[in-house]
């Protein structure tokens, strides 16, 4: 089966496919078609409305770095366009239990971890390797803090809570993360605020926005398998599950980096030996979470995050306080799972439900209220994902980063927050790479022609 030419074909309508098919259509007035292999547009920003009182966010929950008031975050505009409120998660409002069930304020964890680690990282940094030199592994990092490691001791808190933040910002654990995940640069600020509203409302109007131009048409449930983009031809060729297949001037790829490892998206001819590197040398993330709904609260109620504390190293619980940022409205409290415990796999929604539960009752016992309702995300397992975040694994190369999003001879474009080097693997970060991409695209030759003839008939016109 075949259909219409486009100019300009984007794979994925999550927000760096979206924001590329406004500002593409915007500014080249360009034809655009979006093909989507989800029932929705967002990918994995995923707002489960059904649930009475307030929205639940299945993916993306969080806007990281708000910026300053020289350099906001670029989307706050859009979030007020979209009606949604953000309101800041305050490290002060954290509650933390210790291993022996009394409260612990997260700071003084914090503070430990900050003391015994601060040097070994000012070190590293200050004799950092050669940008084409592969650096050591997070572990080794750090297996540089203090001994013993005795459940309760500063020493096992700081590298538990060093662990646990790797694994957050990660998806991944320490053996698997190079240390360039540190000395990379990042965003400036660790400052966080909640979405409150239902996040998927942005996708949403970006989807509006982009369609609203004419020039863009938005088909969902049509999932893409084979991309053909010769070099020396003027057209790239896109077939999907019922192969049909699409011609356009530009493809724009901006699937996610698990779909990207897989063997279901197949490219002919196979992308360049340096990309394909750089992709296997990116580790995939994970992040899972079971929205927790009980009965009444048990916890305290102004807390930002609950942390029932553990005296397994390797194990930290984290609970996003629902209640405080519902107004009151639902008594939830979200788990989350990172690495490999977000790896949920073929295991049964009730087996994981009872892990999320587990160190609650072991902190709260018998105060802990019946459960009203719980819901399960699997993005390890959703096939149009496969993960929720990228880290650079223990092979990667500072010099790759710019491989992920250079495109590829014959008209292939990559986008996503995986293709970037700063504001990696945010929802602002995959809305710039959208905005990258879409200046690229407009500049490339092959819609430049366009544009001139299109240009040149319009004077033809007023010269008449």
């Amino acid at each position: 089966m075949s259909a219409k030419n486009h100019d300009v074909i984007i794979i994925g309508a999550g927000i760096a496919g979206l924001t590329a098919a406004h500002f593409i259509a915007e500014f080249s007035q360009a034809d655009v078609l979006v093909l989507e292999a989800k029932d929705d547009v967002g990918g994995r920003v995923k707002t489960h409305f059904n649930h009475p009182n307030i929205p639940l966010e299945l993916g993306a929950a969080l806007l990281q770095n708000p910026g300053t008031w020289e350099q906001p975050n670029p989307i706050i505009p859009l979030l007020r366009h979209a009606d949604l409120a953000h309101l800041p998660v305050d490290p002060q409002h954290f509650q933390g239990l210790g291993p022996d069930g009394k409260s612990k304020p997260l700071s003084k964890i914090l503070l430990a971890a900050h003391d015994h680690y601060q040097a070994a990282y000012l070190n590293i940094q200050n004799s950092k390797q050669k940008s084409g030199d592969v650096l050591p592994t997070l572990d080794t990092f750090l297996s540089l803090g203090p001994t013993p490691l005795r459940p309760g001791t500063p020493a096992f808190l700081a590298k538990q809570t060093l662990t646990a933040m790797i694994d957050q910002h990660t998806g991944n654990s320490p053996q698997n993360v190079s240390l360039l995940e540190l000395l990379n640069d990042s965003d400036p600020s660790p400052e966080e605020h909640f979405i409150f509203g239902g996040y998927q409302a942005l996708p949403h109007l970006l989807a509006r926005k982009a369609v609203e131009t004419e020039k863009v048409f938005i088909q969902l449930n049509t999932p893409v398998e084979k991309i053909h983009h010769p070099p020396k031809e003027t057209e790239v060729k896109v077939v999907d599950c019922r192969e049909t297949t699409y011609k356009a001037k530009i493809v724009i790829c901006t699937v996610p980096l698990g779909v990207l490892q897989s063997t279901y998206l197949q490219f002919f001819p196979p992308l360049s030996s340096e990309k394909q590197l750089a992709l296997q040398h990116l580790n995939k993330g994970f992040q899972n979470k079971v929205i927790l709904e009980f009965e009444r609260p048990f916890w305290p109620t102004d807390a930002h995050y609950v942390f029932p504390g553990s005296n397994r190293l390797h194990e930290w619980p984290e609970y996003f306080n629902l209640l405080h940022f519902s107004g009151g409205k639902t008594a939830t409290l979200v788990a989350h799972f990172y690495a490999e415990a977000a790896q949920f796999g073929d295991q049964h929604d009730n087996d994981i439900i009872e892990r999320a539960l587990e160190p609650l009752r072991q902190a709260y016992g018998h105060k802990v209220t019946p459960l009203q309702m719980a819901l399960v995300t699997r993005w390890d397992t959703d096939p149009y994902a496969l993960g929720t975040t990228s880290c650079f694994g223990p092979k990667f190369q500072k010099h790759e980063i710019s491989q992920l999003s250079k495109p590829e001879p014959g008209g292939l474009y990559f986008a996503g927050s995986h293709t970037l080097a700063k504001h990696r693997e945010s929802v602002h970060g995959a809305y710039l790479s959208g905005l990258r991409v879409a200046i690229a695209a407009c500049c490339d030759p092959r819609l430049q022609m366009k544009h001139k003839v299109r240009a040149t008939t319009r004077r033809k016109k007023f010269k008449q």
